[in-house]
């Protein structure tokens, strides 16, 4: 009888161990999924903030200026618009430098000259 008490014992306390560690690996997930949210509202608060900030930009007058002068090509009045033609603004030069014989390429590479 002695030896069956010690048995209910020894399993009272293994099962009171097997539940302990379970409710730590349950609680540890629990932190970990805490960590996790915390993070994203970070994350979601400062894209809110840089989308309030856009938001009110647009709906300043600085945005509706600028749209209208690069977009509709408006001018204020007093102004003039010059547009530039493409080719300008890409052209390079058709005067190419000479270029070196080989020899003075190997020896500009080498420092020597």
């Amino acid at each position: 009888m002695g030896n069956f008490i010690y048995i209910i014992i020894i399993l009272i306390i293994f099962a009171s161990i097997a539940h302990s560690v379970q409710n730590i690996l349950s609680l540890q997930e629990k932190q970990s999924l805490l960590t996790h949210a915390e993070t994203r509202i970070m994350q979601l608060e400062k894209e809110k903030k840089l989308l309030e900030s856009q938001l009110q930009y647009v709906q300043s007058d600085d945005f509706v200026e600028n749209e209208a002068r690069n977009k509709l090509f408006m001018v204020k009045p007093g102004e003039q618009t010059v547009i530039i033609a493409p080719e300008l603004l890409t052209h390079e030069s058709s005067q190419t430098p000479p270029s070196l014989p080989i020899w003075k390429q190997w020896l500009r590479l080498f420092a020597l000259i």
